[in-house]
């Protein structure tokens, strides 16, 4: 039995970062001897192992243009890369059914040991997801993408020959983290047919993770969250410059010492000013920001440091 974790960066330097640092704050939690192939599919290995440090025991697949336009599909969708690239992986790789294929977005960092979910994810019907948002009929949830696929619910759509229920009862799941068994990689199919059959009637950002929670519910698939053991930082985007700082801060450092260093820049502390801005009631926030002021970053490690004393 083997496991996989599967980062999928191309593009822009900003997803090499972040890929990279996940991968480093990976290693921080399990050390160097861990029983996980990592896997980094990308256009740009030479970039990725410059922000690794060269770290040994990494495997790059290569990808292309042609390929990622492949994998946008009929509707030139850019997140059903997503379960394209986990099923590509998979097929690569291929193993035994029990093998496990974890996809993580590459702006996740990683706070506790991943062994507990390894072992759950290989009992029975079940799959993990990054977080759930809730049941798809909960009003106090209906941004725009949710009102669109609530206006679907309760209709039975027949897809690639089976029959799926968009139901107001289903768990919505974000798709920060999939992770399940080989054995489990025809729902990943299930759901690339669910995006192109859904496509035109919800043109929708968040289609590819929906497609994924409607697959998981009419498979009666027991879903569990990664958060906890990872955290997906999607709202502080702000840390993409702190990412920045801290590969220039450490340029040469070997794996082991940047890996090291991610414990004292973690995204769901260094966040917490932000939220405490937005959890201001408005008109606050309207003033402040009426004055050019809004929240105040914290300090990076390296500027906190007292500078040396002089003899």
């Amino acid at each position: 039995m083997k496991n996989h974790l599967i980062y999928l960066a191309f593009g822009n330097d900003v997803f090499i970062r972040e890929a990279a640092y996940s991968i480093l704050s990976f290693i921080a939690i399990h050390g160097t001897e861990h029983s996980v192939n990592i896997i980094i599919v990308t256009d740009r290995i030479d970039a990725a192992k410059k922000h690794l440090g060269n770290m040994e025991d990494i495997n790059y697949v290569e990808i292309s243009d042609a390929q990622i336009k492949e994998w946008r599909g009929p509707n030139n969708y850019l997140y059903r890369i997503k379960p394209e690239c986990l099923k590509h992986v998979s097929n690569l790789y291929g193993g035994d059914v029990t093998d496990i294929f974890c996809l993580l977005d590459t702006d996740t960092v990683w706070s506790r040991n991943i062994a507990p979910c390894l072992a759950m994810a290989r009992i029975g019907n079940t799959i993990f997801m990054d977080a759930s948002e809730g049941k798809l009929r909960i009003v106090k949830h209906m941004f725009r993408d949710r009102r669109t696929l609530h206006s679907l619910a309760n209709r039975q759509w027949t897809i690639n020959g089976k029959n799926f229920i968009i139901s107001g009862e289903m768990e919505l799941w974000n798709s920060g983290a999939i992770m399940l068994q080989r054995k489990h990689m025809h729902y990943i199919d299930e759901t690339i047919a669910v995006i192109d059959a859904l496509w035109k009637y919800a043109t929708i950002t968040t289609l590819e993770q929906n497609a994924l929670s409607i697959v998981a519910h009419n498979n009666q698939v027991q879903v569990n969250p990664l958060n906890g053991t990872i955290f997906h930082y999607h709202e502080y985007k702000e840390f993409r410059h702190e990412l920045r700082a801290f590969f220039s801060h450490y340029q040469g450092a070997p794996a082991h010492v940047l890996a090291q260093h991610t414990l004292g820049l973690h995204p769901q502390i260094r966040m917490q000013p932000k939220i405490a801005f937005y959890q201001l009631p408005r008109w606050r926030r309207s003033l402040f920001q009426k004055f050019g002021k809004t929240w105040t970053p914290l300090p990076l490690p390296w500027e906190s440091q007292a500078p040396p004393r002089q003899c």
